[in-house]
């Protein structure tokens, strides 16, 4: 953003410290004091009412969404109280753009604002901002009309979450487009091929506490099927925070490894990007690989793909659009599946790898990126 706008603004309850161009600004979000929302509550009741009203009456509205009334009105009241708070701060022109990276509650901000405003607001949706199926109890994402209604772009980050958008929400197909985020590569080098007699290498990144999405105790099986079928040493790499007080099933899955001499695994734990791109530029890796139940369009696969990684995945959300068709699986894969996406890679190494990073050069580069989010902007001003 800090390249296509003279000033940037975020707006975020995010404290941490980073390390930004000189043209972004950071605004922290107070927190909203249990006073204000009931002043704001009282002044705006009727409209917060309707808004609310609105949002029960729209599709599949269910009793458990029903419920959760009051928690909706509580994010109404949050986002309109902050609203008023960005209003005192800032002076806006109808030439601004307003962003919002994800489509949960958190958008209700720049959407207040841009009825305040007239300025321009786009919105960004992912996976977890975009899916409302995942969501067991309710099947819905709140505000989904209200947000949409008010927004001059509505993102997707995959052709399948265009898709999808497209099917549920068939009123705002115009505003919906197609936004592959990108990623920079920070060493020219690619990733080097593994001689012969090295170790099969793998790597995965995710968040081992999200069991329900994540699925990264099924690895440790991937592994051994690996290693009975090709009779080789293998090294597993995973990079992410773990707790196995919080996945149990990752503990157990890890103790089968412990009796597997041909198999060496390495919990990196969290790493910095800088140390992740290192580790790609000059540690020899086979494959990135991912089993996901449910995805966007992962960065960390741009990432890998940059180097020339090959990516095994499961054929969920928009990760198709960026893996081999050869090297897909079924949501629920088999061994044998998975053995065939290996065969397939390890007898097509070399035009795998240079496909890997041509996709990334032309969909999923940071230049490229911008360039399609200029040209996003040029539609609606």
């Amino acid at each position: 953003m800090s390249s296509i706008f003279k000033e940037v603004i975020i707006l975020t309850e995010d404290k941490n410290q980073y390390n930004f161009p000189t043209n972004v600004k950071k605004h922290i979000l107070p927190v909203n004091s249990s006073t204000s929302k009931k002043r704001i509550l009282l002044n705006n009741f009727f409209s917060i009412q309707f808004i609310l009203l609105a949002d029960l009456f729209s599709k599949n509205t269910s009793i458990a969404y029903l419920k959760e009334y009051l928690l909706r009105q509580s994010y109404l009241l949050k986002y309109i109280d902050l609203s008023k708070t960005i209003n005192n701060k800032y002076t806006f022109s109808k030439s601004d753009v307003l962003y919002s990276f994800f489509t949960y509650n958190n958008a209700l901000l720049p959407t207040f604002l841009k009825k305040k405003h007239n300025c321009k607001f786009i919105t960004c949706t992912h996976g977890g901002d975009l899916f409302e199926e995942r969501y067991l109890k309710t099947k819905k994402l709140s505000f989904r009309k209200f947000i949409f209604k008010n927004a001059d772009l509505i993102l997707s980050v995959s052709k399948n979450g265009v898709h999808y958008l497209n099917k549920k929400y068939s009123e705002f197909n115009p505003k919906i487009k197609v936004y592959y985020l990108g990623t920079n590569k920070r060493h020219l080098t690619d990733n080097p091929l593994k001689d012969s007699d090295k170790p099969i290498t793998i790597v995965s990144v995710a968040d081992t506490a999200r069991r329900d999405v994540k699925r990264i105790e099924l690895i440790p099986n991937i592994l051994i099927a690996l290693s009975e079928k090709y009779k080789t040493s293998i090294i597993w790499y995973h990079i992410g925070t773990y707790d196995f007080t919080k996945n149990e099933g990752l503990r157990i899955a890890i103790d089968k490894l412990k009796t597997k001499h041909n198999i060496t695994y390495k919990l990196k734990g969290k790493l910095s990007n800088e140390e992740i791109m290192s580790m790609y530029a000059f540690q020899p890796i086979t494959a990135f690989i991912s089993v996901s139940k449910t995805e966007g369009l992962p960065f960390s696969m741009m990432e890998a793909s940059s180097f020339g990684i090959p990516v095994i995945s499961t054929d969920v959300g928009g990760c198709r659009e960026i893996v081999d068709s050869k090297l897909l699986l079924d949501e629920n894969f088999s061994n044998e599946q998975i053995l065939n996406a290996f065969d397939f890679l390890f007898s097509n190494q070399i035009e795998l790898r240079k496909k890997a990073k041509l996709t990334w050069s032309k969909n999923f580069s940071n230049d490229r990126s911008i360039q399609n989010f200029k040209n996003l902007i040029a539609e609606i001003q």
